[in-house]
């Protein structure tokens, strides 16, 4: 299975609320779509039925948004053409990619980064020394630089800042699934380490970026250097711009140039922006776990719920597995394969 694009431009939204405000007449004539998660939860449709390609994260509700997205496509509620499962690069995860890098269902987002040494090099630092990783939004951004993208559009990637985070309604089985969205209290994820990952983006068109000022912007300076002359030694013209005026990005980004924008003769808001069905996806399945007592203990366990020191113990593993330094990185990475404990 191979992606084709059918044109040089892309839009991606992420699900941040600024989906809901995109300033439609920044759009080109002709241009891709991609979409992440839940994307499918929004009311309306924010451009149109057509996504050339969806991203999910490599998480327990993986499989069960999979599903749903072929439901949509049999439903004719989208149409979706490619599938991408944000599959990271670590250790934890090379059994679950030697599973699954034969499907042909979905494309794995761990083959391409591992084409992209500029960007891996950067990932693997901020996991080795924080531990986090960027979020599915700029995995997007990769994927486009990847296939050959000139032109990449953003909108509803905001940085998990304000007060509504999402561009749809967390639904009751969703957060069943995922407590931790309700008070984004996740430990993967941090709003800098997207910036660095955005600035990766545009160093590729040589696109100015300008961090914000702060302790990280040193150390990142100091071990951009000499990854950049290594491994980016050409740009490409294009660039990354901004068409949602209230996402945190917009102040990063410029807007898109006049010369690409689509005749004023079309009203993409009138034709893109329209209310779904009734009938429409409204929520993923309730888990299994929920009507049984035993299965409810033992996931409230594994997920630290119960017992607070699990997460604890999780997080002391997760770091140690990726020192050198550290006598104990066999045992951590045993710990977090062998009881795969979810953050």
């Amino acid at each position: 299975m191979d992606f084709e694009r059918k044109s040089d431009s892309v839009v991606i939204l992420g699900n941040g609320t600024s989906t809901k405000n995109i300033n439609y007449s920044l759009l080109p004539k002709d241009y891709d779509v991609f979409r992440v998660n839940q994307f499918f939860l929004e009311e309306r449709y924010c451009l149109g039925k057509k996504v050339d390609m969806v991203f999910f994260a490599a998480t327990h509700l993986s499989s069960i948004l999979f599903n749903i997205y072929k439901k949509l496509n049999t439903k004719r509620e989208y149409d979706i053409k490619y599938f991408m499962k944000c599959m990271p690069y670590e250790d934890i995860y090379k059994t679950h990619y030697e599973d699954e890098k034969d499907i042909k269902d979905y494309f794995l987002f761990y083959d391409l980064i591992k084409q992209m040494p500029y960007i891996l090099e950067h990932a693997k630092h901020n996991i080795s020394t924080y531990n986090k990783r960027v979020t599915s939004g700029i995995c997007m951004i990769n994927a486009a630089i990847f296939y050959g993208y000139k032109h990449i559009y953003l909108g509803g990637i905001d940085l998990y800042q304000g007060k509504d985070l999402y561009s749809f309604k967390l639904t009751e089985n969703l957060l069943l699934h995922l407590p931790d969205l309700k008070t984004n209290a996740t430990t993967m994820h941090a709003s800098y380490i997207d910036l660095e990952g955005l600035k990766l983006c545009c160093d590729y068109f040589n696109q100015d970026f300008k961090l914000p000022e702060c302790a990280e912007k040193e150390k990142f300076l100091e071990i951009n250097k000499p990854l950049k002359e290594k491994h980016l030694k050409e740009t490409r013209e294009g660039g990354i711009y901004s068409i949602c005026e209230t996402s945190s990005l917009h102040a990063y980004l410029p807007l898109p140039p006049a010369s690409l924008k689509a005749s004023h003769l079309i009203n993409y808001k009138k034709t893109l922006n329209r209310r779904k069905p009734l009938t429409r996806i409204k929520d993923v399945p309730r888990p299994s776990y929920i009507d049984s007592p035993l299965k409810k203990v033992i996931h409230k366990i594994k997920h630290g719920i119960y017992i607070t020191p699990t997460k604890k113990i999780w997080h002391i593993a997760s770091r140690l597995r990726y020192s050198d330094r550290s006598p104990f990185k066999k045992l951590a990475k045993f710990i977090v394969k062998k009881f795969g404990i979810k953050r």
